[in-house]
């Protein structure tokens, strides 16, 4: 008689390989995530330095706490904002139940008495006050990959200092390029030669004197290809982000319309118009203006197609550009979808403004989904280490629920919220770093002196530094400015005030409501892309080799007993990492950003666009206002991090040896492994090899993780 199917292992056997699964994911992290307390730098202790009940907003983030005229708050509000932050009284010593700090035995959510702005606005604001965006996530724990305070980044710029300055510089040479097509930059026009030359005039750009090695690297990561121009300018911090088009292809392109057979055995061509029409539901099309090729711009999304084309934000609208409008944004004022205007036609991300448009109202994960998506409706092969789809020794298994797009999609997806909640203890429990928007209002008032930049208190100097070494720029954003109220106050209702009358610094913001509520560093967007994208190049094949070889390499590497994976020497298996994959078409915008046409420069790789695309999504955001180059760099570096966390526990589900390998944002060469096995800390390692990264030299010298896990804390 046939013996009854049964699993194996199963029953109490398998309960006990998979509790040892979770134990081991708990000793990996203890060994890798650091314990080093976070630091941040200077700011808010000079902040809170000096006496008096009111403190100058220049050092720290008080974003919704009630300013006065000069955008200064009481002391007494800062320190209630910092304490409800912080939770220091989650529990209290009398109770028994809670025996460590931060843990609620009340039954009731956690209270968060900070001051919050009702006092009023001095222009009509319909939709009210904002409220703080989920002020306490950093206190919350995870069950997979590093804790919220595993990892962490470096403290930021100081007020008065060089690289803030150049920070500064940046943000407002981006307001002031918001509606000059990227396509147009590379020729240096009137719009953006003076610009770039008062950029690479900047003592940051020119000099050592006083820089951290970590601000080195910062700088570095600008100029690895020559002093800035209009083929480099706020292009990323990787070779990929400096090549081709400056929009991503995953933001442009799409996918091949699918092919519809005939009950009669034929093929009705895949740029057939009913066929278009059918799968993207187009009411009239014809074949002459519709031709199902990646040019087009849709997303294959199942049976729907996703439009890369959206309506942007109105051209020539910038917003805060009054003193009056400032106080009130820094009040907490909710003008988002108040004055938000729009363009009527929906075009390709073609001009800075468009990309702002893009960020400020994504799904913040949408960039990373839609590249998967292009990538699986395309075809792509999967990395060589995965034992389905990547692994051609293996023709009767395909990939699916492991593996395959049910996998990669919702795993892409996953890391975001992870990201999230890392991001912000570092906002709001470690750096409270105050935004450009916040800076760009204290040079404006040390611009216009006396009484003005006396409210500025211990940041004077540092302020009257930064308003002598932007001076230029400050004349070209003044006048901005001054244009922009002449023309929309009556538009936007705008009261002009004398406050800082002849030395108009502000920033011209893309978003009525500026910047979110929350602090600066770091920033969300960018450890998002930096955590999704790694997800995507660690699954999708980043490399040409000869994949038997390439196969068989790596099972060498991850051997059965793990014990070649724990004393694996270093030698650094070069083929693996030799040759990028390339995309077999690119395409720029056209016809003022309403179609696409063939990019004939030289060929872009997978890679390059996906790290591309990470530095899209980040710094559009600082063309929007809301952040500096830091918080694009660090994020970027954290989210990587905070992936490679995800990716190595997760090798200890796999029963099978299995790896994944890509290019860090530095320029690394990064293998994530797995045994297959059940026997402890050796079944999921990360092996690490210098690669050729901005700063770094020929490659292949191995990389102790540790030292490479807290390389940017």
């Amino acid at each position: 008689m046939t013996e009854t199917l049964k699993p194996v292992p199963g029953g109490s056997t398998r309960a006990t390989i998979a509790k040892r699964v979770r134990d081991t994911a708990s000793t990996i992290a203890e060994n890798r995530d650091s314990t080093t307390a976070q630091s941040r730098n200077n700011d808010l202790d000079i902040a809170l330095s000096g006496a008096g009940e009111m403190v100058s907003p220049v050092g720290t983030f008080t974003k919704g706490l009630t300013h006065d005229t000069y955008g200064k708050v009481k002391r007494a509000d800062l320190e209630d904002l910092m304490e409800a932050l912080n939770q220091p009284h989650a529990n209290t010593a009398q109770d028994s139940e809670s025996p460590f700090p931060g843990v609620y035995s009340s039954g009731k959510p956690a209270e968060f008495k900070a001051p919050l702005h009702n006092g009023g606005y001095i222009h009509s604001v319909e939709k009210g006050v904002r409220g703080w965006e989920s002020p306490i996530s950093g206190h919350t724990f995870d069950l997979m990959g590093t804790d919220a305070d595993g990892t962490g980044m470096p403290r930021a710029p100081e007020v008065g200092s060089a690289e803030l300055i150049a920070e500064m510089a940046e943000v407002y040479c981006a307001a002031l390029m918001r509606d000059v097509a990227f396509n147009d930059w590379e020729a240096e026009g009137a719009e953006v030669k003076p610009l770039i030359d008062a950029l690479n005039s900047l003592s940051f750009f020119k000099s050592d004197d006083g820089l951290s090695n970590q601000a080195k690297k910062r700088r570095d990561a600008r100029l690895f290809e020559g002093p800035i121009s209009g083929t480099t300018l706020f292009r990323g911090s990787t070779r990929g982000a400096m090549k081709g088009p400056y929009i991503s292809q995953f933001m442009l392109a799409g996918n091949e319309a699918r092919k519809s057979p005939k009950p009669d055995g034929t093929v009705k061509n895949a740029t057939a118009a009913e066929s278009r029409a059918q799968r993207f539901g187009a009411e009239s099309v014809t074949a002459e203006d519709v031709k199902g090729t990646p040019s087009e711009g849709k997303i294959l999304y199942g049976a729907q197609g996703i439009p890369q084309q959206f309506a942007g934000h109105l051209k020539k609208v910038d917003h805060m550009t009054t003193w009056s409008s400032w106080l009130d944004v820094q009040n907490g004022a909710n003008l988002k979808d108040v004055r938000d205007y729009f363009e009527d036609t929906p075009r390709f991300i073609h001009t800075p403004r468009d990309l702002s448009t893009y960020v400020h109202y994504d799904a913040l994960y949408q960039a990373y989904l839609n590249a998967v998506l292009i990538l699986l409706g395309m075809g792509a092969a999967t990395d060589i280490g995965l034992p389905e789809g990547g692994n051609t020794k293996q023709p009767s298994r395909d990939a699916f629920a492991t593996f395959g797009g049910p996998h990669i999609l919702s795993l892409v997806t996953e890391v975001a919220t992870r990201a999230l909640k890392a991001v912000r203890r570092q906002k709001f429990n470690v750096h409270l770093r105050s935004r450009p928007e916040v800076i760009a209002g204290a040079i404006s008032l040390a611009w216009k002196g006396g009484e003005a930049a006396n409210a500025l208190g211990p940041f004077k100097v540092g302020c009257e530094s930064m308003r002598d070494a932007l001076l230029p720029i400050l004349t070209a954003v003044a006048a901005h400015n001054e244009d922009q109220n002449s023309k929309s106050h009556a538009l936007k209702k705008e009261v002009i005030d004398n406050t800082i009358a002849g030395a108009n610094a502000l920033l011209p913001m893309a978003f009525p409501e500026g910047s979110p509520m929350h602090a600066a560093y770091g920033a969300g967007h960018a450890t998002v892309a930096g955590a999704c994208v790694t997800i995507v190049k660690a699954f999708f094949e980043m490399y040409d080799h000869d994949r038997e070889r390439g196969q068989d390499s790596i099972y060498d590497i991850v051997a059965k007993d793990g014990k070649t994976v724990l004393g694996y020497p270093g030698n650094y298996p070069a083929h693996l990492f030799k040759t990028e994959r390339f995309l077999n078409n690119a395409y720029m915008t056209a016809d003022e950003g309403t179609t696409l046409t063939a990019w004939t420069g030289e060929k872009l790789s997978i890679q390059g666009e996906l790290d591309k695309l990470a530095a899209n999504i980040s710094i559009g955001r600082n063309f929007a206002g809301v952040h500096y180059y830091t918080d694009y760099y660090e994020s970027l570096r954290m989210g990587e991090r905070i992936a490679v966390s995800i990716l190595q526990e997760q090798m200890l589900t796999y029963r099978e040896p299995v790896s994944m390998r890509f290019t860090s944002f530095d320029g690394d060469h990064i293998m994530i492994a797995g045994t297959g096995g059940s026997r402890g800390n050796n079944d999921a390692l990360v092996f690490v090899w210098e690669g050729d990264g901005p700063d770094k030299g020929k490659g292949g010298t191995r990389q102790h993780f540790d030292d490479w896990w807290n390389r940017h804390r």
